[in-house]
């Protein structure tokens, strides 16, 4: 089984990826850069 993963506690994925997957018991995280989620200024 997989899912997508998404927060709207974390910025918004950029591009055409998720911030996450589970595939089973297993979770793939994509790296994320230090953005505000709010303003999307980078801190």
């Amino acid at each position: 089984m997989t899912n997508a993963i998404e927060t709207k506690n974390a910025p918004a994925a950029i591009g055409t990826y998720s911030q996450a997957y589970r595939v089973d018991n297993l979770v793939f995280i994509s790296g994320q850069i230090g953005m505000d989620p709010v303003s999307a200024e980078l801190v």
